[in-house]
């Protein structure tokens, strides 16, 4: 089930000034996950847009397993075991799927809308294609992440909890 999270995407790319559309290259800044402002308003809107479907993705993602989390301690301890854990997972599978459907369907118009835009003005698909490999990477990065945290840091202790609860608060 961990597998069916959602994960959002920051493009990261940078863009070189030119006084020609036709001239402008559009190339990733490697290693960092963030998008460096470029001269051209509109693909900046569209960085933003990326940008934001990150954080609100990644909110709602962090919120579930929180939920999960919950339900998951309010569990007498002798209860609280790997095939309860599971169990609540499992449960929140639709819900996850959903998230991630919707995050991936966002992620791939605004993506769809940026690449003809750069095409109609003369620009290469670098930042979309930066855009689409980072996506990829912290989308599997994050199920990583959360499958670590549910299955080894979720003890019932409240160390699972507490890092849950920090993330689940980000972009507030």
């Amino acid at each position: 089930a961990a597998s069916s999270k959602p994960a959002a995407h920051s493009a990261s790319s940078s863009h070189a000034a030119s006084s020609k559309p036709a001239a402008h290259s559009a190339s990733v800044s490697s290693g960092s996950s963030h998008t460096a402002e470029t001269t051209d308003a509109k693909i900046n809107a569209y960085v933003r847009r990326l940008r934001n479907l990150q954080k609100r993705s990644s909110k709602k993602l962090y919120q579930t397993a929180s939920s999960a989390y919950s339900e998951y301690m309010e569990h007498p301890v002798e209860e609280r075991n790997l095939a309860l854990k599971v169990s609540i997972v499992l449960g929140k599978t639709m819900e996850l799927t959903k998230l991630q459907s919707e995050c991936d369907k966002e992620f791939k118009e605004i993506v769809t809308e940026l690449r003809h835009y750069l095409r109609e003005n003369g620009y290469d698909q670098s930042i979309a294609d930066a855009a689409e490999k980072e996506y990829k990477e912290e989308k599997d990065a994050m199920i990583k992440e959360l499958t670590n945290v549910t299955y080894s840091q979720v003890t019932g202790k409240g160390e699972g909890g507490k890092w849950l609860e920090e993330h689940a608060d980000m972009g507030q």
